[in-house]
């Protein structure tokens, strides 16, 4: 079963800078919520969700860019063939329990390079708002949907088998490209090059 709440993007309430349509700029710490499709902002020690999405026009935590989109955000990334938007969507799955020498009675958890990739750590030990010691193991997994532009529409796609039917005269160089480069469409990087592969190709 996969926990409830808000799963945010960093670790820790970050200051972004938020320009508005009407081109004006603010500063807030910010955290994006990336199984709720909510961004939040701390002001006075509180944390609030942000209600007046219609009228942002970019939200930039350095060099990483999100864009709103209906009521989401969509984070922006530049590739070499195209530019890509990523709709996070992240969960964390519960794997069993931690049994007597350290290790879930069900399933395993593995290093996520997701956590290289400042979302969060992706489990472990967890303890509920009274300080309860919980031996429950999490995996925190993506579910991301990838949207760019190909032949003059955009393009929706989750998975690498949405991406050869799609893109099918380059079908068997798509699956040689994922084959040779051991890409994992739940890992955002290799979503990212392979779909920049098949916009070059």
């Amino acid at each position: 079963y996969a926990q409830t709440g808000p799963i945010f993007m960093f670790e820790k309430f970050t200051t972004a800078k938020v320009r508005f349509k009407n081109r004006s700029v603010t500063a807030s710490p910010m955290n994006y919520d990336a199984s709720g499709g909510k961004m939040f902002f701390q002001q006075n020690g509180d944390i609030m969700e942000m209600t007046n999405v219609y009228m942002v026009d970019t939200v930039m935590w350095g060099e990483r860019k999100f864009i709103p989109q209906g009521k989401r955000f969509w984070e922006v990334f530049k590739q070499k063939n195209g530019t890509v938007f990523v709709d996070w969507l992240l969960k964390d799955v519960h794997l069993g329990s931690k049994g007597a020498f350290g290790l879930p009675t069900q399933g395993k958890v593995e290093t996520l390079k997701l956590a290289d990739f400042s979302a969060g750590a992706p489990g472990g030990y967890s303890y509920d708002a009274q300080g309860t010691y919980s031996k429950d193991v999490w995996k925190r997994k993506n579910d991301n949907t990838y949207y760019f532009m190909y032949e003059g529409k955009m393009r929706k796609i989750k998975s690498e088998k949405q991406l050869r039917k799609l893109f099918k005269q380059h079908e068997l160089a798509i699956k040689d490209f994922a084959d040779k480069e051991k890409i994992d469409m739940k890992e955002v990087m290799d979503a990212l090059k392979l779909i920049d592969f098949c916009l070059g190709l």
